[in-house]
């Protein structure tokens, strides 16, 4: 084993140890896309909490890899060569919604659909242009999901 692979496995094996989460390496991306296709994710991380995924970001950027954050995996093709660097899944750690009267705050990897169920059922609108629109609100944010009038934006 080359010294470069070496420090790698050693480096690895330091993420590992500092976060409670699941690091995967040569993980199949096709196991996390709606759409079951593409390549392996050089190292796949699934942080239980905030302080993983600050520690895992932190890891990335001393390590100088790229980073590739995905919720649900909808609307995303990975090609069949894979993703160099680190994908990070937040959709099932980051999953709370706060209500107080007419505001929300979300978490990243909320539903898109769970978030108009849940406004629809405390009389809530706004949002109504949304439905049927896949993924995580993290995601919708990013991509600027929406319909032909509207759409999702930072």
């Amino acid at each position: 084993m080359s010294l470069k692979n070496q420090k790698f496995n050693k480096s690895i094996e330091v993420l590992t140890k500092s976060i409670r989460g699941e690091v995967l390496l040569d993980e199949l991306m096709s196991r996390h896309t709606s759409f079951k296709i593409g390549g392996s994710a050089e190292i796949f991380v699934k942080p239980y909490d905030a302080d993983d995924l600050i520690t895992t970001l932190r890891w990335a950027k001393n390590n100088k890899m790229p980073i590739f954050v995905v919720g649900n995996g909808t609307n995303i093709i990975v090609s069949d060569s894979g993703i160099e660097g680190v994908v990070i899944k937040i959709s099932d750690t980051f999953s709370n919604m706060i209500f107080d009267r007419n505001d929300v705050l979300v978490q990243a990897g909320v539903s898109l659909q769970r978030l108009l169920e849940e406004g629809m059922r405390r009389n809530l609108c706004g949002m109504e242009f949304a439905w049927g629109i896949p993924g995580a609100i993290g995601g919708s944010i990013a991509m600027n999901a929406g319909s032909n009038s509207r759409f999702l934006s930072t």
